[in-house]
């Protein structure tokens, strides 16, 4: 169940790259794993996996919003917290040249221009 997120760490522990591009679609896939695991499970065979799933996935919507949507405006959280990717994060990858077509599906064609 972690073995996303192990991945994940990889990907972002580049030594010749700046990895930073990779963080709009790695949020994105790590999210979706996590609801393919919870809609896997039993809630009834299994409820203490399927609550720390929720919980795994309520925490990481608080941390990094619900959508992987790019914005203008920076986001508050708990405690005056960040939420969400940081706006450099997407220029970043729209400069990628190996991340800017998966990222523009991320950001309207108002905000690519």
């Amino acid at each position: 169940m972690l073995a996303p997120f192990n991945v994940a760490q990889e990907a972002l522990e580049g030594d010749k790259y700046v990895n930073l591009s990779l963080l709009p679609l790695i949020i994105e896939k790590l999210k979706l794993k996590l609801y393919d695991f919870l809609a896997s499970i039993d809630s009834e065979a299994q409820p203490q996996l399927h609550t720390m799933l929720s919980d795994m996935l309520q925490d990481f919507a608080s941390r990094w919003g619900k959508h992987c949507l790019y914005s203008l405006q920076t986001v508050r959280g708990d405690r005056s917290h960040i939420t969400g990717i940081p706006k450099l994060t997407y220029c970043a990858s729209m400069l990628n040249p190996c991340t800017r077509r998966k990222t523009s599906s991320f950001i309207s064609l108002t905000d690519q221009g």
